[in-house]
């Protein structure tokens, strides 16, 4: 094909309203050339001119979108460069318009060799996360396929999921009176499927049908709405501490499982249900969240050394955990779902926790993390001690980590001021 010579590179005379520059094709023949469009664009500084591809630095795409990009393109190319090749065999062109026209009515194909339905590839996924011992993850995807049987049907391709059919699936959702934000919660792992099955080439990108940029009105957005706020203040804690309730019942260790969790900052209670007495040295609870990742170091004040006895500390060995919690550690998959017993347990028995004590929040494990923020910042503490605290950089943030070393002296005193 040496009358051909084939490149992609950014189109820097026609910039777009966002200042990007089109990525295309440009196609020369006989000292003479065409551009065809890729339908994506860029800014000049993150093209990188050499390898012909976007650079990973570039903030207009995720970084998984910039590896689904660049192989689409690629793909293109080599598609065009291919077809030009076979029909030149059968008869030469006679002008670059002629190839121009030939490239444009011969469109790309969709790559249906490896398709595959949504379920079939989601329960592969589940299948993988599970053999990798990632739990949480293979029940976030298996609870894709059932949100999406329920709201449009059993199964279909990526490509049945159209902006259209997303909307109708938010109209069904909504009218069951649930909100946005629980509709958001299960696209967005709905989304996350889909750019996977983009990534192995099992649909095309062409396709895609959630919304990435603001000029993109023709695709799915999905919406949230601000979450009303999730906390208690001081008084109301008074009132979960003085209250009595007979020991070793669902309200008993609701009441304590809060409270331990308040005076840990919030920890989380599937990172509770995992700690065990080796956690503690010297009086520092040691541990890493599961959800971040990020390692906490937790001076233990009175009051929780004082719930930790309640569940016999003294007697327990250095593997056994400090909460009755999870009950079958011989097997991951069994821990997950004592796990998430106990947190539907304790959230039903803090609501009763809370009509007995004529508390109007709805109580549950959560508020106790946005309950120890509130509290911190109306007796005045630093936010950016607070930030630390938490692990985030704002009290609606979350897994956005701030640089600012706060000493562990200032933790404990706001500690100290918080917990009482």
């Amino acid at each position: 094909m040496s009358n051909f010579t084939l490149s992609i590179y950014i189109d820097t005379r026609r910039p777009k309203k966002d200042m990007t520059f089109p990525i295309v094709i440009r196609v020369i023949y006989n000292r003479k050339n065409t551009t065809l469009s890729t339908n994506f664009s860029v800014k000049k500084s993150d093209w990188d001119e050499r390898h012909e591809k976007i650079k990973k630095s570039c903030k207009k795409y995720s970084r998984e979108e910039i590896v689904i990009i660049n192989h689409e393109i690629q793909r293109k190319l080599k598609y065009y460069a291919t077809s030009l090749l076979e029909a030149e065999k059968k008869e030469p062109f006679k002008n670059i318009k002629e190839v121009r026209n030939f490239l444009v009515h011969n469109k790309v194909p969709k790559d249906t060799t490896r398709s595959i339905t949504f379920v079939k590839f989601t329960n592969q996924l589940v299948e993988d996360y599970k053999s990798q011992g990632r739990l949480g993850n293979a029940k976030a995807y298996n609870n894709a396929i059932l949100f999406m049987r329920k709201y449009y049907r059993k199964d279909f391709s990526f490509k049945d999921l159209t902006p259209k059919i997303l909307k109708r699936i938010e109209v069904r959702f909504l009218s069951k009176g649930y909100s946005y934000n629980g509709l958001a919660f299960n696209l967005r792992t709905v989304r996350a499927i889909y750019n996977k099955a983009i990534a192995e080439g099992h649909v095309n990108i062409a396709d895609y049908p959630f919304k990435r940029h603001s000029y993109e009105n023709d695709k799915y957005h999905i919406k949230h709405e601000k979450t009303k706020k999730r906390a208690i203040d001081k008084s109301v804690l008074k009132k979960i501490e003085n209250y009595q309730v007979k020991e070793n019942t669902g309200r008993y260790n609701a009441r304590n499982y809060f409270l331990f969790s308040f005076y840990c900052r919030g920890i989380n209670l599937r990172d509770m249900a995992k700690l065990r007495k080796s956690n503690i040295q010297e009086g520092i609870l040691h541990y890493r969240r599961a959800k971040t990742k990020l390692t906490y170091e937790i001076p233990l004040t009175d009051k929780a050394k004082a719930i930790l006895q309640l569940y016999g500390f003294d007697k327990k060995s250095m593997n056994d955990f400090l909460f009755p919690i999870i009950t079958r550690s011989y097997d991951l998959e069994l821990m997950e779902k004592d796990m998430y017993n106990a947190t539907q347990t304790t959230n039903k028995n803090l609501q009763k926790i809370a009509k007995e004590l004529d508390i109007s929040a709805h109580l549950t494990t959560y508020v106790a993390r946005h309950s120890w923020a509130t509290i911190a910042d109306q007796l005045g503490v630093d936010r950016r001690t607070i930030s630390q605290g938490l692990g985030h950089t704002s009290l609606n943030t979350t897994e956005i980590y701030i640089n600012d070393i706060v000493s562990s002296e200032d933790l404990s005193k706001a500690d100290d001021l918080i917990i009482g």
